[in-house]
């Protein structure tokens, strides 16, 4: 048990020590820094009980809002950092700092009693420079089937070995084409057999959005925010020796899109 939950809490990971070596997102590949996909993304910090930096990965939703997962925020804002980057980092060094003026968990309990991981960062100053807004489901856009998605995140390129945290590559943005397990419109999340899609969401990848198109809009639209990778996979409930080539899990954006309205608007009006 005691191993399944440092699982569950490690797709956050660490980021002090960080590798900036090319290579991708668990069988992935590196994100042109101008595309759409790569305009919504935010790198997001925050440090662990021992002071080292953890990395997650967000989405503008608004010019005010960035969704992640609920185990990527902190309630002091002031020990967080996000920022949008236009290029790549370890050859730049360069970044757009967001103004983070307050976090959020996003009020949802599940069946049993337990709340989803999905929060909010509200920021100040509206959208960086170049960052563009990801469209949420709307009502009727999505129907429960398999969904073929595209995983984006700032998190790195190898899982664990030999229980051992493998951080190379976090940092750098990639991204990967993925299809899911039956995304039921009704249930909370939905997951992903990483083992047949070679490859998937890793440690530093949590918070980040799995990708569809807006059949409105044409624009990425968030049909989950990653938030698990587990130590088993679903069908065979066997592990593999990369923990990240087994199963994980996205919070479903389209069945928390009511209390997720509800939320942004409490807060913006508590703000004026």
């Amino acid at each position: 048990m005691k191993r399944f939950i440092v699982l569950l809490s490690l797709l956050l990971t660490f980021s002090a020590s960080t590798s900036f070596a090319s290579g991708m997102i668990v069988n992935g590949e590196s994100v042109d820094y101008a595309s759409d996909m790569a305009r919504i993304i935010a790198y997001i910090s925050k440090p662990n009980e021992d002071g080292m930096s953890l990395t997650c990965t967000g989405t503008f939703i608004s010019n005010e809002f960035i969704l992640t997962a609920a185990h990527c925020i902190s309630a002091d804002k002031d020990i967080m950092s996000a920022s949008f980057r236009r290029s790549n980092f370890s050859e730049t060094q360069e970044v757009n700092s967001i103004n983070i003026i307050g976090t959020y968990r996003v009020p949802i309990s599940s069946i049993a009693g337990k709340s989803l991981d999905l929060g909010l960062i509200h920021f100040q100053g509206g959208l960086p420079e170049g960052a563009r807004i990801a469209s949420l489901p709307q009502p009727g856009q999505i129907r429960s089937q398999i969904y073929d998605f595209t995983a984006i995140g700032y998190g790195a390129t190898t899982s664990l070995e030999s229980q051992e945290l493998s951080n190379n590559g976090i940092g750098v943005l990639r991204y990967k084409k993925m299809t899911s397990n039956w995304v039921d419109i009704l249930a909370n999340h939905f997951t992903v057999d990483q083992n047949k899609n070679d490859g998937g969401v890793c440690f530093g990848d949590s918070g980040g959005p799995a990708l569809i198109t807006d059949p409105d809009t044409q624009q990425p639209m968030i049909l989950g925010v990653a938030s698990q990778v587990m130590n088993t996979r679903l069908f065979d409930n066997k592990p593999a020796a990369d923990i990240c080539k087994n199963e994980s899990k996205y919070v479903s954006v389209y069945f928390a899109l009511p209390y997720l309205k509800f939320l942004m608007e409490r807060i913006k009006k508590s703000a004026q």
